[in-house]
């Protein structure tokens, strides 16, 4: 096996080692408080789970760091007022750090996302496109993941223009992603010329 190849595999491995257990926080959370939260909750935790996704230093500061449990404590109560977070959330962020995983929570805060729309039978997804769109071609999309989801779930879409697409669209939910662009094609040649400079 090459080693670009093992070292591929092996971050592949730690991704969904790490979406496993995060799945299981999360299951678990929604069991006990999931009754208690509405959607503006879960877009708020939307919110968070983006913050701590692309502040990742953040979360390893206030888990590495020499802070007294007060200190620590106080942060994450300010994080959660900060985005109006359900006081369950308190529970969370403390078990997490109570477990030295801190690092997940951006991962939890996805899966219980997930697990809302889930058993809401809402189907989310987010529309990139190249360019702005008019309202028909956003009702002809909507009618198109409709047709490909194939079950009773409520379509719930989110549009944001991508001009890195180049020319096309990119539709992506929880179980669908769909690509037809430019940057795709180009993506797919570039895959090919290095397999086969690999070979």
């Amino acid at each position: 096996m090459r080693p670009a190849v093992a070292t591929a595999q092996r971050t592949g491995n730690m991704i969904i080692a790490a979406e496993t257990i995060a799945h299981k926080y999360a299951v678990a959370f929604y069991n006990v408080y999931g009754a208690l939260l509405t959607e503006s909750d879960i877009q708020n935790l939307d919110k968070l789970a983006a913050f701590f996704k692309q502040n990742r230093s953040f979360v390893t500061y206030i888990s590495n760091s020499n802070f007294s449990c007060q200190t620590k404590q106080a942060c994450i109560e300010k994080i959660v007022q900060h985005y109006k977070l359900q006081p369950s959330m308190v529970t969370l962020l403390e078990l997490l750090g109570l477990h030295k995983r801190l690092e997940l929570l951006y991962l939890v805060l996805q899966h219980i996302s997930r697990q809302y729309y889930k058993r809401h039978f809402i189907a989310r997804f987010t529309v990139k496109t190249s360019h702005v769109i008019s309202e028909q071609e956003k009702t002809n999309i909507a009618s198109f993941v409709q047709r490909q989801i194939s079950n009773q779930a409520a379509v719930k879409l989110s549009y944001f223009v991508a001009p890195e697409l180049i020319s096309g669209i990119q539709i992506k939910g929880d179980v669908l992603l769909w690509e037809r662009s430019v940057r795709k094609m180009l993506q797919n040649i570039k895959r090919s010329m290095l397999y086969r400079i690999e070979s």
